[in-house]
């Protein structure tokens, strides 16, 4: 069933009231009553859908697997407007939303409480599991290999980072995407893969680490939304893509370590784009560029225009 009549006292306001109490009574015992709740409400849309298009939404929100405290931002499986659809993992709850005027999907899943969800989340602490180093499985291949990775980075933007740091992109045969590998202190943690193919997620984490993906080499940082934007202002600064709008704390320690930062995100994503730049200016000096269009579509010329 797709739409179900939420009480006054819904489950948000019971979870801050037991938020209140742990405080006093430590997490233990309430872990318990947590996973006493009744879970009529694991599903609620507000607004009634037809169930197929219902069980295509819940089928495509589970096939992003996001970490506690990881967003998504991409094509909305409803309307098929591109880059409107944002999902956030706040550990209890699986929020989404389409921000485009002409669609009304909306709602939340709740998460099934395991009891290191429920520390993570009570303790406002994330699961990680971000330094184990990841092996590049055989079926990454050099982007020569495929026609359609290749016009995909020249028409991202991506081209010249490509032909600079030939083993950080590669394509996977086996899943139709080119890949974006991601490094930490000198060894490969991650890989981030962008869809080629109709089907599937658009973007996904092969080891859902929280480390950001990096390239280029300068003092001055770009903070973007995914690998292509961050690769497009590679010739002149070094390219961060945070994948959504959530800034980890791992993405906060490697940014930090930048002389100057600029945040460069979405019109659409203005009021998160504002949080991540208070926690950077915390670090280091900061200053907020919003986007009509990604950097990733721009010219070189209008990048630069646009963030000097």
């Amino acid at each position: 069933m797709s739409h179900f009549y939420i009480p006054k006292l819904g489950l948000g306001s019971l979870y801050n009231y037991i938020n209140r109490l742990l405080k006093y009574y430590g997490n233990t015992f309430f872990y318990f009553f947590y996973l006493a709740i009744p879970t009529q409400y694991d599903n609620y849309s507000f607004i009634t859908l037809p169930k197929g298009v219902y069980y295509m939404l819940q089928d495509y929100l589970n096939t992003l697997n996001l970490n506690i405290g990881e967003s998504h931002r991409g094509d909305c499986p409803v309307c098929n407007h591109s880059n409107t659809f944002s999902v956030t993992n706040s550990g209890t709850r699986l929020l989404y939303n389409c921000y485009h005027s002409d669609c009304t999907i909306s709602g939340f899943n709740n998460n099934k409480i395991t009891k290191e969800i429920f520390n993570a989340t009570i303790n406002n602490t994330e699961q990680i599991n971000v330094d184990t180093e990841y092996k590049v499985p055989d079926y990454f291949v050099s982007i020569s290999k495929n026609d359609r990775a290749k016009l995909y980075l020249q028409n991202n933007n991506c081209w010249s980072a490509y032909l600079k740091n030939l083993d950080n992109i590669l394509y996977d045969v086996k899943n139709d995407r080119v890949v974006f590998l991601v490094r930490y202190n000198n060894k490969i943690v991650d890989a981030v893969g962008r869809r080629l193919g109709k089907y599937g997620s658009k973007w996904h984490r092969y080891n859902k680490s929280k480390y950001p993906f990096v390239i280029g080499d300068n003092d001055v940082s770009i903070v973007c939304e995914d690998c292509a934007s961050a690769c497009s202002v590679s010739d002149r600064y070094t390219g961060i893509a945070l994948m959504g709008t959530h800034l980890t704390n791992e993405a906060l320690r490697i940014i930090s370590e930048s002389v100057k930062v600029i945040v460069a995100l979405d019109k659409d994503a203005t009021r998160k784009a504002i949080d991540v730049v208070m926690r950077i200016k915390s670090k280091v000096p900061t200053r907020l560029v919003t986007l009509d269009r990604d950097l990733k579509v721009l010219t070189k010329n209008e990048i630069w225009e646009i963030l000097e």
